[in-house]
């Protein structure tokens, strides 16, 4: 009874845990520490290995019958490490194979240690931008795990933050970049905007902004948070537009600042584009 009373004390924490274990793997780069995918495991399988040896011994946990324990606790553990896919991470592991990111060996390819059917591991090129979800082979490209029918790989450029084109379409997220009432985004013209970057600000971070880009018809605002939304705005000149930061752009004729509430560009009166700075700097 004592032994029982001491193995239900180290089981009682078990829940809390399981829903603490996986911050261990939740880092990119811990999903391809051994020693990170086989703590949660044995955090996840601990009541298993307690009833295992219940089992053994022949010794039932209270009243309960040590092998009706072991199936309570199979039922319990055995599902928590496929939703988790502790398995496959650790096989991959093993393998030599990362869970994270595109990775082509000399007999297939994977994406986050999952197998991408289809992909020609001998001409498979990896992401040239960290974290992109854009990759290709001689043939086709990818976007994840989907396979884009409508891109060329010979011409495929990955833009950065979801942005890519061929030599025929440009792309967003994995789709055809559409302006507003269906216009296509003209490939020969497209361009990010560039934004001023910031004093002391990491020299690895990108120059462009997340949220702008242009082509011949004009200055864009890529909504992503609102389902996808894009918004053309007023400008003067889209050749020379420029994200400052804090809400404010300009181009060479005027400074303005946008208005989050309706999406648009305000003029921001008696503002030389040339000698503005932000008002925190």
């Amino acid at each position: 009874m004592i032994l029982d009373t001491l193995v239900l004390l180290m089981l009682l924490p078990w829940p809390l845990v399981v829903m603490m274990s996986p911050m261990l793997i939740a880092a990119p780069a811990a999903v391809d520490r051994r020693s990170n995918l086989l703590m949660v495991s044995a955090m996840a399988l601990y009541p298993l290995f307690i009833a295992l040896l219940y089992l053994w011994a022949g010794r039932p946990f209270f009243s309960i019958a040590a092998a009706t324990c072991f199936q309570l606790t199979l039922a319990a553990c055995g599902p928590l490490l496929f939703i988790y896919g502790l398995p496959r991470m650790v096989w991959n592991n093993l393998r030599g194979i990362s869970n994270i990111g595109y990775v082509a060996t000399k007999k297939a390819v994977y994406l986050d240690g999952r197998r991408l059917w289809g992909a020609r591991p001998l001409s498979f090129c990896t992401p040239s931008l960290p974290f992109s979800p854009y990759a290709h082979d001689a043939q086709r490209v990818y976007f994840k795990t989907r396979y884009l029918s409508e891109a060329q790989a010979a011409s495929f450029v990955d833009l950065g933050d979801g942005f890519a084109h061929d030599a025929q379409t440009v792309f967003f997220h994995g789709k055809k970049l559409f302006w507003q009432k269906g216009i296509a985004a003209d490939v020969a013209s497209f361009a990010r905007v560039q934004r001023q970057k910031l004093p002391n600000e990491d020299k690895h971070r990108s120059s462009y902004s997340r949220d702008f880009c242009r082509d011949q018809s004009g200055v864009y605002l890529m909504m992503a948070w609102r389902r996808g939304e894009i918004v053309k705005l007023d400008v003067a000149d889209p050749q020379s537009f420029v994200v400052l930061g804090d809400r404010f752009v300009k181009d060479r004729m005027h400074v303005y600042r946008l208005n989050e509430k309706w999406n648009q560009l305000e003029i921001v009166a008696d503002q030389n584009p040339d000698t503005f700075t932000l008002p925190n700097q």
